[in-house]
């Protein structure tokens, strides 16, 4: 297993990586102070991951080819799918933009069986009727817009990817861009790994549904 370094992870100073203008400038910023920490998180907790959910995660981190003017109000990392991409499977994803970061179970962009595996999430929801107030439900990446779970909010979300062709949902913690965590990485890494712990059943439930449709 690669070495892992030592370092602080996510700190105050990296949310201002969304402050800097141009496309070419934001994205030397981010390439330089947000995919390190990824790469940085991934080395720490991949094998773990791995373990837990019995399925080899591959790792992704976005880099915005398609922009061609507009700099990322965002940018993230996946944790799952295979070799060629992420966005037809469920993963976990870390996300940071200028106000939080997500660490969430995700589902965007029209993954295959969607709506087989969110009927399925439904039905078995117990696996997240246990969640505490922390949690947050996000149904667009591309924005910042996050609302407190809820049994009801949760249940809403699902529906809505069910119901609307462009539905998404991301579901999980976040730190916020004045956390003390950010001064603390021990505390950080609990924090993260803490979270994928409680994300795992529900993500291993959608896997394990989109797995046995795809052999159909």
């Amino acid at each position: 297993m690669k070495e892992v370094m030592k370092m602080n992870y996510f700190t105050k100073e990296t949310f201002k990586v969304f402050n800097v203008d141009g496309l070419e400038s934001r994205m030397k910023e981010i390439r330089k102070e947000i995919q390190p920490v990824f790469e940085e998180i991934h080395d720490t907790i991949i094998e773990d991951l791995n373990k837990q959910s019995g399925y080899l995660n591959e790792f992704h981190i976005a880099q915005h080819l398609r922009r061609t003017v507009h700099p990322p109000e965002s940018t993230w990392c996946a944790f799952g799918g295979d070799k060629r991409g992420y966005k037809k499977y469920p993963h976990f994803q870390i996300q940071i933009n200028e106000e939080f970061i997500f660490f969430a179970f995700a589902m965007i962009d029209n993954p295959k069986y969607e709506i087989p595996i969110v009927e399925k999430l439904k039905k078995n929801s117990e696996i997240w009727k246990g969640f505490g107030p922390d949690f947050k439900i996000m149904k667009d990446h591309t924005k910042t817009d996050i609302v407190d779970y809820s049994k009801d909010s949760m249940l809403a979300a699902l529906d809505r990817v069910i119901n609307i062709k462009k539905g998404e949902i991301m579901f999980g913690r976040i730190i916020e861009s004045n956390s003390p965590f950010l001064a603390n990485s021990k505390a950080q890494m609990a924090f993260i790994k803490d979270t994928y712990h409680m994300l795992m059943p529900l993500y291993k439930l959608a896997l394990e549904t989109h797995m046995a449709l795809a052999e159909e």
